[in-house]
C-alpha cells in the first residue's frame, strides 16, 4: 500500500513539473480558432469607420460653447451647413477621409461619407484592411455593419407621453408645434390621409353627418362640396433645405407642407442583403411600417386606424415629417447601421 502511494505521488510530481516547464500556454479566449475553409480572407464586408477629428456639427457646437463662455442664457448661433465656414470644414473632412481610405489598401469601396453628425464613412473592405484601419491614429473606431431589428410598437406608453406626472402631452401640453421630425424606417406612403397638408373645404353640417356620407340623396346633394379643393393648413417650415427625391412611384410633387422631405438610402443595405425584386426603388413604403410610425409621430388623427398624435384642440399642430427609407421588403423587420448613420448625417 505504501509503495502504491509513493508511486502515485511521484507521478503527480512529474506531471506538475512538466506543466510548468511547458512554454507559454495561452488562455483559450486568446487563441483564434477557425475551422478550415470557413472564411475567405479575401471576402469583403461593409465596415463603419469613425474618425477622431470632430464632425461639422460637433465642431460648431464646441466653437459656440467656447464663444458664449459662462453666459448660458445667451442665444446660440444656429448650425447652417450651407455657410462658407461649414462648407470649408466639410471639404477638409472629405479630404481626410479620402486620404485614410487610400492608406487602407487597394479595392476599398466607399459606400457612404458621414460629415455632419459624425465624421466617418462606410466602406466595403476585407477584415485585414479593417484591422489595419483600426490601428491608424486618426481612426477612433471601426465596427462591422450589421442588421438591427425593429423595436417597440407602443411608442406613446414607452415614452410616457401621457404620464400623469411627467408626460409631455398630458402635463406640459406640448403638441409638436413647429417641430420637424425625421423618421428612419421602411419609407412613406405620401397619399396617406394623416400626411395631408390641407383640410376638407367647408360644407353644411348635414353633409358631414352619416346622412350626407351614406344615403344616395345626401351624397348627391353634397357632391359639389366634396369636389372643392382642400384648404391649406400648414405653411412651409422656415429654414428647411432638405430634399424630396423622385423614384419608383414617388415624385417630388408627392411631398407637401406636411411631408416636407423623403429620400431613399439603401446602398449599404443592398450591399449586405441585396435588392428585392418587389421593393420600390424610391422612398415609397414597402410594407407600411414607416407610414405607421410617421403617422404616430406627426399624424393629424384622421382616417386611419391605430393610435396617432391628435391635433391641438384649437388647430392642428404643424409638426413636419421628413423620412429616410432604410428598410426594404426583403427584410421587413430589420435595418442596418450604415444607412442609419447616413440618414442621421442629413441635416436641415
Amino acid at each position: 500500500m505504501m509503495r502504491a502511494r509513493l508511486l502515485l505521488l511521484c507521478g503527480l510530481w512529474c506531471l506538475v513539473v512538466s506543466v510548468h516547464a511547458a512554454p507559454g500556454l495561452r488562455d483559450a479566449s486568446d487563441v483564434n480558432l477557425r475551422l478550415a475553409d470557413t472564411e475567405d480572407p479575401a471576402a469583403t464586408k461593409v465596415y463603419i469607420v469613425q474618425l477622431s477629428s470632430p464632425s461639422a456639427a460637433e465642431r460648431h457646437a464646441t466653437a459656440t460653447k467656447r464663444a458664449l463662455g459662462p453666459v448660458a442664457s445667451a442665444p446660440r448661433a444656429r448650425f447652417d451647413r450651407e455657410s462658407p465656414a461649414v462648407q470649408s470644414y466639410v471639404a477638409q473632412i472629405e479630404y481626410e477621409q479620402e486620404r485614410i481610405i487610400a492608406r487602407t489598401g487597394p479595392g476599398v469601396e466607399k459606400v457612404y461619407s458621414y460629415r455632419y453628425g459624425l465624421n466617418g464613412f462606410a466602406a466595403r473592405m476585407t477584415p485585414a484592411q479593417a484591422q489595419r484601419l483600426e490601428n491608424l491614429p486618426e481612426v477612433l473606431k471601426v465596427w462591422e455593419d450589421e442588421v438591427r431589428p425593429l423595436a417597440t410598437q407602443y411608442s406613446p406608453s414607452f415614452l410616457g407621453l401621457f404620464d400623469s406626472e411627467n408626460g409631455l402631452r398630458s402635463v406640459e401640453g406640448l403638441d409638436g408645434d413647429g417641430v420637424v421630425i425625421g423618421v428612419i424606417d421602411s419609407g412613406i406612403t405620401p397619399e396617406h390621409p394623416q400626411l395631408r397638408d390641407t383640410r376638407d373645404a367647408d360644407m353644411p353640417r348635414a353633409c358631414r353627418s352619416s346622412w350626407g356620407e351614406t344615403t344616395v340623396l345626401g351624397r348627391w346633394l353634397c357632391k359639389r362640396y366634396r369636389r372643392l379643393p382642400g384648404v391649406p393648413v400648414f405653411d412651409p417650415p422656415e429654414g428647411w433645405n432638405g430634399a424630396c427625391e423622385s423614384g419608383d412611384r414617388f415624385s417630388a410633387d408627392d411631398c407637401n407642407n406636411k411631408l416636407i422631405g423623403a429620400r431613399q438610402m439603401l446602398d449599404t443595405y443592398r450591399a449586405l442583403i441585396g435588392a428585392d425584386p418587389d421593393e420600390f426603388d424610391s422612398a415609397r413604403d414597402d410594407n407600411g411600417h414607416g407610414t405607421h410610425v410617421s403617422s404616430i409621430a406627426t399624424g393629424d388623427g384622421t382616417g386611419a386606424s391605430g393610435w396617432a398624435a391628435r391635433p391641438s384642440a384649437k388647430r392642428p399642430a404643424p409638426s413636419f415629417t421628413v423620412t429616410w427609407k432604410n428598410w426594404a421588403a426583403s427584410f421587413q423587420d430589420k435595418g442596418e447601421m450604415g444607412t442609419i448613420f447616413s440618414a442621421l448625417n442629413c441635416r436641415r
